[in-house]
C-alpha cells in the first residue's frame, strides 16, 4: 500500500484534475443511486396512491437523472484518461533516468531485456492505477455503504443476509488472489527470460545464423513461451473460478433475499415500492463486489507490477556527483593513478596501491595478458565505477571532486565491440555531438575511413542503419565508433582494442589518421597489434592489476627477461603465424 501511495505521489503536479477525478466520480455514483428511491416515490405516492400531480414531476426527474449521469461520466473518464496516461510517462520517466545513472555492477547483474520488460511492460501496467474502473472502486465503496444502509432503513432481516453474502465475497476473494498473484509473479519472471533472451538473439542475429542455431533458439523461445502461457493460464483460470464462486453466491444470496422480500410484501410487512427499491440496492451492493472479481486479475497483476518498478526505483546510483562538485573545463590531459585500491566485489582486489603518472599529450599503451586490468583502469578513469581507496587525478582534480558530466566530456572512447545506434550513419557518428555540423561529421568520417564504404551505402552517410547495426560488418562499426570519438575533439582519447576488426589496409589507414590525431592529446590505448603499441609514448605492462613494467619500446626490449619482451615475442610469433 505505501509503494502505491508513492506511485500515486507522481500525480501531485496534478493533484486538482485528481480531485476533480474523484468528485465526478462520488457525484456519479450519487446520480446512479438515486433511481430506486425514485422508483419507489413513483410506486407508492403516485401510482398506488393514485396522486396524478406528482406523476410528471417524478417522471421527469427520474428521466434526467440518467441524461446528467452520462455527461458527467463521459467528462469523468476523459480525465482519469489524461491522469493515467501522465502516470505511466512520468514513472516511465524516472525509472529511465535511474537506470541510466545505476551502476555498471547493477546493469551487469541484470540482463537488458528484463530491465526492458519492467520499463515498458510493467510501468504499463501502472495505468491501470488510474483509470475509470479504479476509481470507481472508490465509488463502489460509497455505492456499497449507501446500499448497505437503504437496506437496514427497509429490513433489518434481509439487511443482514445481504451482509452475510458480502462477507462470503470477502472469504472467496482472499482464497483466490493469492492465487492469482503467485501465478503473475511466476509469469512475470519467465517472461523477463523470454525478453532477456530475445535481446540477446536479435542483437546477436548473425552469430545465430553463423553457427546454424535458429532451430535451437527457436525451440527455446518456443519452451519459454509455452511455460509463461502455463501460468498466465493458471492466473486466468483462477480469475474465472473466482468469478464464477462469487457469481453463484450472488445469485443464491440475491435469490433468497428477493423471495423473502416477496414473502414479507404478501404479509403486508413490506410494501410493494419497499420491495422494488430494495432488489435494486441489493444489486448495487452486489455489482461492486461483482465488478472487483472481474478486477482481480488485473488488480493482481498491478500489485505484481509495482513491486517489480520498485525493485529498480528502490536502488541508488552507486556513483554519482558529489554535493557541491564543480564542472571542469576542458584539461590539458595530466593524469594520475594514486595508491589506487580497487575490486568488483567487496571480496576481491584487482588492484593494490597502484600507482601511474600520465603527463599531458602522452600516449600510453597498455599491454598484458586478458584479465590483467587494463580495461579497468580506463573504466575508473571515467569513473564509471568507484575505487575503494587512493585518488585518480586528471590536471590535479580528483575525479569524485567534479561533476560526472564534465568529467565524460573529456573523453572521446573506441570499444571493442562498438555499439551502432537507429538512425542514419551520420547521426550515429555525430552521436556524442548531435549538433555538428555536416562538414564536421564528414571530416570525421574522411579521417576514420568510414567515407569509402559509405559511398557503397544507398544513400551514403545519409543511410538509415538497421537495428544493432546489421547493416555493417564489425570493420565497419569499428570505423563509425573511431569517427564519433574524432568529431568530439575530446582532451583525452580511450581506445580499447579500436583497430582488432580491421583489415591490414583499414588499420594502416587509420593509424595514419590516428597519428594526426593523437597528437597534442592524451590517449590510453589497449591493444594487442604491435602497430599499435610500438610507436606509444608509454607502455605500461600489466599483471593480475599490477604494474610489472613501464617505458619505452626500446627500454623494455632492452630487458632479457622482462614481461614486456615476452609478450612482445609472443605477439610476433602469432602475427606471423596469422600471415603464414
Amino acid at each position: 500500500m505505501k509503494r502505491i501511495q508513492i506511485l500515486l505521489g507522481f500525480l501531485k503536479p496534478y493533484r486538482k484534475r485528481v480531485l476533480l477525478a474523484f468528485l465526478g466520480t462520488a457525484l456519479f455514483n450519487v446520480l446512479a443511486l438515486s433511481p430506486p428511491l425514485i422508483l419507489r416515490r413513483l410506486v407508492d405516492r403516485v401510482v398506488l396512491a393514485e396522486n396524478w400531480s406528482l406523476l410528471v414531476p417524478v417522471v421527469a426527474v427520474y428521466i434526467a437523472v440518467p441524461i446528467l449521469f452520462r455527461f458527467i461520466h463521459f467528462g469523468n473518464v476523459l480525465n482519469i484518461v489524461f491522469l493515467g496516461q501522465r502516470l505511466v510517462s512520468d514513472v516511465r520517466l524516472r525509472m529511465y533516468r535511474l537506470l541510466m545513472r545505476l551502476s555498471m555492477r547493477y546493469h551487469g547483474d541484470n540482463a537488458a531485456g528484463a530491465l526492458l520488460a519492467r520499463l515498458m511492460g510493467d510501468v504499463n501496467m501502472v495505468q491501470h492505477l488510474m483509470t475509470a474502473q479504479t476509481i470507481q472502486l472508490f465509488g463502489d465503496v460509497i455505492v456499497l455503504a449507501f446500499s448497505v444502509v437503504v437496506a437496514f432503513t427497509i429490513d433489518v432481516r434481509l439487511a443482514w443476509i445481504l451482509l452475510v453474502v458480502i462477507v462470503l465475497y470477502v472469504v472467496v476473494y482472499m482464497f483466490f488472489v493469492r492465487r492469482i498473484r503467485r501465478a503473475t509473479q511466476s509469469m512475470r519472471t519467465i517472461n523477463d527470460r523470454v525478453f532477456s533472451r530475445l535481446n540477446e538473439t536479435l542483437e546477436g542475429v548473425r552469430q545465430v545464423r553463423i553457427y546454424n542455431r535458429e532451430g535451437q533458439e527457436r525451440e527455446l523461445f518456443l519452451d519459454r513461451t509455452s511455460t509463461g502461457l502455463e501460468r498466465q493460464f493458471n492466473s486466468g483460470m483462477s480469475s474465472v473460478g473466482l468469478g464464477a464462486a462469487c457469481g453463484l453466491i450472488a445469485g443464491y444470496g440475491s435469490t433468497v433475499i428477493y423471495a423473502l422480500a416477496a414473502y414479507f410484501v404478501l404479509k403486508r410487512e413490506l410494501t410493494l415500492g419497499d420491495l422494488l427499491a430494495l432488489n435494486a440496492y441489493v444489486w448495487m451492493a452486489l455489482q461492486p463486489a461483482l465488478r472487483l472479481t472481474s478486477f482481480a486479475g488485473q488488480i493482481s497483476q498491478v500489485g505484481v507490477s509495482i513491486e517489480r518498478i520498485f525493485d529498480v526505483l528502490d536502488e541508488s546510483p552507486e556513483v554519482v556527483s558529489t554535493p557541491g562538485a564543480r564542472d571542469l573545463a576542458r584539461v590539458q590531459g595530466r593524469v594520475e593513478f594514486r595508491d589506487v585500491v580497487f575490486g568488483y566485489t567487496p571480496e576481491s582486489t584487482l588492484y593494490h596501491d597502484l600507482n601511474l603518472v600520465v603527463e599531458p599529450g602522452m600516449t600510453v599503451a597498455l599491454v598484458g595478458h586478458t584479465g590483467c586490468g587494463k580495461t579497468t583502469m580506463t573504466s575508473l578513469l571515467m569513473r564509471l565505477w568507484d575505487i575503494r581507496d587512493g585518488q585518480i587525478l586528471v590536471d590535479g582534480h580528483d575525479v569524485r571532486n567534479v561533476s560526472l558530466s564534465s568529467l565524460r566530456s573529456q573523453f572521446g572512447v573506441v570499444l571493442q565491440d562498438p555499439v551502432i545506434f537507429e538512425g542514419t550513419l551520420a547521426e550515429n557518428i555525430a552521436y556524442g555531438e548531435p549538433n555538428a555540423p555536416t562538414e564536421a561529421i564528414a571530416a570525421a568520417a574522411e579521417a576514420a575511413e568510414v567515407t569509402e564504404f559509405a559511398a557503397r551505402l544507398p544513400d551514403g552517410l545519409d543511410t538509415v542503419l538497421g537495428s544493432y547495426g546489421v547493416k555493417l560488418s564489425v570493420g565497419e562499426k569499428q570505423r563509425v565508433s573511431i569517427a564519433r570519438a574524432l568529431l568530439k575533439d575530446p582532451a583525452i582519447l580511450v581506445m580499447d582494442e579500436a583497430t582488432s576488426a580491421l583489415d591490414s589496409r583499414s588499420e594502416a589507414l587509420i593509424q595514419k589518421a590516428l597519428t594526426r590525431v593523437l597528437t597534442g592529446r592524451t590517449s590510453f590505448v589497449v591493444a594487442h597489434r604491435l602497430s599499435t603499441i610500438v610507436g606509444a609514448d608509454l607502455i605500461v605492462v600489466m599483471d593480475n592489476g599490477r604494474i610489472v613494467e613501464q617505458g619505452t619500446q626500446p627500454e623494455l626490449m632492452d630487458r632479457e627477461q622482462g614481461v614486456y619482451r615476452g609478450l612482445y615475442e609472443e605477439m610476433c610469433q602469432s602475427t606471423s603465424g596469422g600471415e603464414s
